[in-house]
């Protein structure tokens, strides 16, 4: 479903648009400088178009709680580099996380606390990460990280990594609450029987509820290929 808010930049970037070629029309049957001032401001409302084309694209693929990128977003994203493993033969991970007690957050401190906690969570996650690699909000206090190009076994000890950070940490929720929160990753990497991206993101899925039972755990599903 598209947020309000990107339906109102994109109807915003449109009307700019309509309004600026009616504008420019007018001002070049005034003359050789009515054709200078429409052309100075086609340029203007050009650039402003292009301002909200930009900001209605990064608010159809960001999340509004922590700034990363959403679950659409992810799909499409993990769709690209999939078909681009397996043509190239290159491998590729996929972790999918999980904040420990998350409800029980929201149950003592309120949702408003619970919102920071994802939103420290997914800072940490940014900041944790190489480049190519990349992050969402797979939905509600689960986030998935996508690793191209990256080994089962690689992908295993960077989440490690990241849990370990998490794990070591306290965020401040409030002005007198700071909470500290684990984390549970499922890692899955791509075989070469792997059709479809589900069979990947539930192999990551079924990881992740493997190390739930323990939580702050790390598990992952070996790959005879890696």
């Amino acid at each position: 479903m598209i947020k309000p808010t990107v339906i109102q930049t994109a109807a915003w970037g449109a009307v700019i648009g309509v309004v600026t070629l009616a504008i420019a029309l007018l001002l070049m049957r005034t003359g050789s400088l009515g054709l200078i001032a429409a052309l100075l401001f086609a340029a203007f409302g050009g650039a402003l178009v292009a301002l909200f084309t930009s900001q209605w694209r990064e608010m159809s693929i960001t999340d509004d709680g922590t700034g990363l990128y959403n679950r659409r977003f992810l799909f499409k994203r993990l769709s690209i580099v999939f078909h681009q493993a397996h043509k190239e033969e290159q491998p590729l991970s996929l972790a999918v996380i999980d904040i420990d007690g998350f409800r029980d957050i929201n149950n003592k401190y309120g949702h408003l606390a619970g919102d920071q906690t994802l939103l420290k969570v997914a800072q940490t996650l940014r900041a944790s990460l190489r480049e190519g690699d990349i992050v969402g909000r797979w939905g509600g206090e689960e986030f998935a990280l996508i690793f191209p190009g990256t080994k089962l076994n690689d992908a295993v000890i960077l989440c490690e990594s990241i849990r370990s950070q998490i794990e070591e940490q306290r965020f401040k929720i409030s002005e007198h609450d700071t909470v500290s929160v684990t984390i549970s990753v499922g890692v899955a990497g791509l075989r070469q029987g792997d059709t479809t991206i589900e069979e990947l993101i539930q192999r990551a899925d079924k990881s992740m509820y493997e190390a739930k039972k323990l939580r702050n755990r790390v598990a992952f599903n070996p790959s005879p290929l890696q």
